[in-house]
């Protein structure tokens, strides 16, 4: 992780931050509370971080009806598209010792290990079904 926010450190993001990022640039209009679900943290912690993403006019809030939806904007989009490459580079970096085949079985290990978190831990009040 580490590494990570020195990856991201160059842009002002933390980790937390490029998470949303990420999350909201292919899925425009998506409420908090299922980026919250998404993200797998409280609604409290996305709200931390939209109130610096809306600060810093990388991201927009409008509510519709009860809930608030988001969207980058303009800033914010440019940065997801310069900062995602960068990162999945970083992530590409980190695995690159592995095998294929090592790669491929390391990924039916991370499936198995969130299937059984998911299969242990109860959905977040309020949320409904998995994220």
């Amino acid at each position: 992780m580490r590494g990570l926010a020195e990856v991201l450190r160059e842009d002002g993001l933390s980790v937390a931050e490029f998470d949303v990022l990420a999350q909201l640039g292919p899925r425009e209009g998506i409420s908090q509370q299922e980026l919250a679900a998404r993200l797998l943290v409280t609604q409290a912690n996305v709200s931390y971080h939209m109130q610096r993403l809306v600060r810093r006019g990388l991201v927009a809030r409008h509510r519709d009806g009860r809930r608030k939806r988001l969207r980058l904007t303009a800033t914010g989009a440019e940065l997801h598209q310069r900062v995602v490459p960068r990162v999945e580079a970083w992530h590409a970096a980190q695995f690159a010792a592995l095998s294929p085949a090592e790669t491929a079985t390391l990924g039916r290990l991370l499936r198995t290990l969130d299937r059984s978190r998911r299969e242990r831990e109860p959905a977040p009040a309020g949320l409904g079904g998995t994220p």
